[in-house]
């Protein structure tokens, strides 16, 4: 009984947190009217690997955005927008809004995100 309780909550845990990826070849069409988050990254990048746990925990939290994860190694057209890694950038209807670059600790992004959705009257 434990073994299926354990499996169950990993199947939804994992299934819970999955960042949508772009590419350069989709990010046009995903963005024209994206009101969410668009999060830069790459693969050799320890501070992405810090944050992306964060970032999909942001994705529960604020399910009225929409998540995206761009990697700039893979999308170079769109990826080199990032100054830094990770980078965010939010939008709204397709506009954008403002940019988060760098890693931030959790209760920093938390709000970053809460001023967002407040400011923007994101519901």
């Amino acid at each position: 009984m434990k073994s299926l309780l354990l499996s169950i909550c990993l199947l939804f845990s994992t299934q819970a947190f999955s960042l949508e990826n772009t590419t350069d070849a989709k990010f046009v069409e995903q963005t024209k009217q994206l009101t969410g988050v668009v999060y830069y990254s790459a693969t050799w990048c320890p501070y992405c690997t810090k944050m992306e746990p964060i970032v999909k925990k942001m994705e529960q939290e604020f399910k009225q955005l929409k998540f995206l994860k761009l990697d700039v190694d893979e999308s170079p057209k769109y990826g080199a927008i990032a100054t830094s890694l990770p980078f965010m950038v939010f939008y709204k209807n397709g506009k954008i809004l403002g940019a988060a670059p760098g890693y931030a600790p959790e209760e920093t992004v938390r709000n970053f995100f809460k001023e967002f959705v407040e400011a923007e009257d994101i519901n």
